[in-house]
């Protein structure tokens, strides 16, 4: 009777070890996909601020108008195996005079993990990931 009782509790202690190794695996490649996330929204950013901010013409077109419902730009990135989608907002902050205009640029990269989704008994929705980066740009700033 004492061995049938060691038995359950050894393997109640096994599956619960398993249980939280499972756990902490998913966890750490949630938090992995999501740091690639925001470094490809980091990347995405600084590289079309650059573009718009050293062209003179698309620097007085970017502050003149606002991109607050329809996206200023949209694509696509990809980083190892998978691929970010990815939207860029800009809304008007502080309309001052020429010059000392401030902009809010928000960039949106969303991507989905197949690997994540397909492992049994994962949540639905683990799959889909999302990331936001912000930057408050001055139309006097320099890159």
């Amino acid at each position: 009777m004492e061995l049938l009782v060691s038995i359950g509790i050894l393997a109640t202690s096994l599956v619960m070890v398993v249980g939280v190794f499972l756990t902490v695996t998913r966890a750490s490649q949630k938090s992995l996909d999501l740091t690639a996330g925001t470094v490809v929204a980091q990347s995405v950013l600084s590289r079309e601020l650059y573009g718009i901010m050293s062209n003179e013409v698309s620097r007085r077109t970017f502050f003149d108008r606002d991109y607050q419902t329809d996206p200023l730009l949209r694509g696509t990135e990809r980083l190892n195996q998978t691929a970010f989608t990815y939207l860029l907002y800009a809304n008007t902050v502080m309309n001052g005079d020429v010059g000392n205009r401030v902009k809010k640029v928000d960039v949106v990269v969303w991507w989905w993990n197949e690997e994540a989704a397909s492992v049994p008994g994962s949540t639905a929705g683990y799959g889909f990931l999302r990331s936001e980066v912000t930057r408050l740009v001055n139309e006097n700033s320099r890159f």
